[in-house]
């Protein structure tokens, strides 16, 4: 959405790839229709649909629809990845010997840090040393980078290929509105009670994901507790307690990073962060649409 020049830097990267997939499904949220970049890539076979108003859970099952009978794996991939050379061969590797319990696996996102202070937001259960794991808090252990292939219990949501037979049983929750705040955790925690899920190492990607806006980081906090309190309403096995106990810790990050960074929207994103504890208590999950970095 609204993103032309990302979009063109990740199909380049596709376009350049060892193995090409057999089609892809460009789903358009945009304000101006990007259509016509379609044309600069003769190499790639591409659809297009606009989807508008946008929204990232209904512009995802819209591209899963249009799925070409023939296909058996279908990977959503966020505009602003780059995919490394060799990345689609190396997960199509994967798959050609795959078993069948398999439901997803995922690229390995090799340019995030690794994540700091762990043992202090273990805790708070915030996260956890088992990577991958989603906890009784409902809040999601850290899944990259890895050095080997990882078996998880959630998967990014925009670098992860499915089989076919997957995103036939399963579709996003279209509740997610807008930026649709932890989507993929809810989706993959359901797709993985039923199929194993994976990281790959060697399919290595880059995302080049932009900040959030300073005047958006307060709806962002609301998302961070709102999403995850309706995620958990899905689930009988997640404890409430432990996540208001996370939420506590999420809180006194944000203004710990806020005060170390001096950046003020990191106050602000913990006010939305008490905010959404407080109406999330009353039982007020009220959808949150929009974009938190467009």
């Amino acid at each position: 959405m609204n993103r032309p020049v990302e979009l063109r830097r990740m199909l380049a990267s596709v376009e350049t790839q060892s193995a090409l997939p057999d089609e892809i499904i460009i789903v358009d949220g945009s304000t101006e229709p990007v259509e016509c970049i379609g044309k600069e890539f003769p190499h790639l076979s591409l659809k297009y649909v606009r989807i508008f108003p946008p929204g990232l859970t209904k512009q995802r099952n819209a591209g899963m629809s249009m799925l070409s009978p023939n296909i058996t794996l279908a990977a959503c991939l966020d505009d602003d990845l780059v995919l490394e050379p060799g990345s689609i061969e190396a997960m199509l590797r994967f798959w050609d010997g795959a078993p069948k319990h398999i439901g997803g696996a995922s690229f390995n996102i090799v340019n995030v840090r690794s994540p700091r202070a762990l043992l202090v937001k273990s805790v708070f259960r915030m996260d956890s040393f088992r990577r991958g794991a989603v906890l009784r808090s409902g809040y999601e252990a850290t899944i990259a980078p890895v050095r080997n292939d990882t078996y998880v219990e959630w998967l990014c949501g925009g670098a992860t290929v499915w089989r076919r037979q997957v995103v036939e049983e399963f579709q996003y929750d279209e509740w997610f509105k807008g930026y649709a705040y932890f989507e993929d955790v809810d989706y993959s925690y359901r797709v993985g009670r039923k199929y194993r899920l994976i990281i790959l190492a060697n399919a290595q990607v880059k995302h080049f994901s932009p900040p959030v806006k300073e005047s958006r980081n307060y709806k962002l906090g609301k998302c961070q507790v709102i999403n995850r309190r309706y995620f958990m309403h899905k689930h009988a096995d997640m404890s409430v307690g432990w996540f208001y106990w996370a939420t506590c810790g999420l809180m006194v990050a944000n203004v710990g990073e806020g005060i170390l960074t001096k950046s003020p929207g990191l106050f602000a994103r913990a006010l939305g962060n008490a905010v959404g504890l407080l109406q999330s208590s009353f039982g007020r999950l009220h959808q949150i649409d929009g974009s938190l970095k467009d």
